[in-house]
């Protein structure tokens, strides 16, 4: 279910910021083999991840702002009238009950992108030594040519290792959103919620899984006023848990997410002298000593991996 918050117009240029080992996970020929691809050639594909919302900043940052809109949603429900208020009783005490293991559980997934490719407020979010690095995509291929990355949870079941492209049934909807930032955008959230649950009525009751994953991809897109230089947007999906999710280490223990293959010209056509990869634009190299030394090791990265080296630039010279 979508939820219209009024999205600013997308820029052309997306980045995405990044250690060094980061960025070698995402340009330094990502390893695809775990993966059946029958659809796709994915020998100039880049491997993004995208994180279980629940766990964004360190599972602070989603629960904060689901709280908040919770919160407004009750302030409306008291100042309605008896209908909406039984509509809205009606939705909570199914969003609180507890989810039935069922193997099907869907959970919301979010890859984090900022508009400013050079934003000190990014680059101090990330550790000052080993490199900080902003890559610029190119946000008419990043959702075109963007497909999720899916292993079975049986392993003994090679044959359903797959990808989902665009031709099969089961399409991963991916949705671009701009973060909002403050109480004001929860407040507007939340009236949003409402009116969707107005306008479906009963459907929202029968359906509450589908309110649980819009209350989701909303919390996954507001922070507080104090992080709005970062001017952030996100890609968002639901991804079915039946079949598998990968883990990584972080801060609070394990994170859960889902791997992207962001997809360039094929090689066929590099080969028949095409001189567009896409779907980066640009990379820059942020602050910090040995700048020139990083910048010269990102552009041979890049060349090796057939991309343009010449998109290498150094932060603070990048004419933000």
């Amino acid at each position: 279910m979508y939820l219209d918050l009024h999205e600013p117009d997308a820029p052309d240029l997306l980045y995405h910021y990044t250690t060094a080992s980061g960025l070698l996970g995402i340009v330094d020929r990502p390893d695809f083999t775990p993966y059946r691809t029958p659809h796709w050639d994915l020998s100039r594909a880049l491997m993004l991840r995208a994180t279980d919302v629940g766990f964004l900043g360190n599972g602070t940052e989603y629960r904060n702002a689901r709280t908040l809109l919770l919160e407004e949603i009750d302030r409306i429900h008291d100042a309605s009238s008896m209908h909406v208020q039984q509509l809205l009783n009606s939705l909570t005490r199914q969003l609180d009950r507890p989810a039935e293991d069922s193997g099907a559980r869907s959970s919301t997934y979010a890859a984090r992108f900022s508009v400013d490719g050079d934003s000190a407020a990014k680059w101090r979010g990330l550790p000052a030594t080993g490199g900080r690095y902003a890559i610029g995509f190119d946000v008419s291929l990043l959702g075109h040519r963007t497909i999720v990355l899916n292993r079975p949870i049986n392993p003994s079941r090679f044959d359903a290792y797959r990808l989902e492209p665009d031709t099969s049934d089961d399409h991963v909807n991916f949705r671009l959103r701009a973060v909002h930032y403050g109480n004001g955008a929860v407040r507007k959230a939340a009236r949003a919620i409402v009116k969707k649950l107005l306008d479906t009525d009963h459907h929202a009751v029968d359906n509450p899984e589908e309110y649980e994953t819009c209350l989701a991809e909303v919390a996954a897109c507001l922070r507080p006023e104090s992080a709005t230089q970062e001017q952030e947007w996100r890609i968002l999906f639901e991804a079915n848990e039946s079949e598998r999710t990968e883990f990584r280490s972080g801060s609070i223990g394990l994170v859960p997410y889902r791997n992207l293959a962001i997809i360039g010209t094929p090689a066929s056509e590099v080969a028949s002298g095409a001189n567009v990869w896409g779907p980066i634009n640009r990379l820059h190299v942020g602050p910090g000593p040995h700048q020139a030394i990083r910048m010269d090791a990102a552009k041979r990265l890049l060349a090796a991996n057939k991309i343009d080296p010449n998109i290498v630039y150094a932060a603070g010279t990048t004419g933000r």
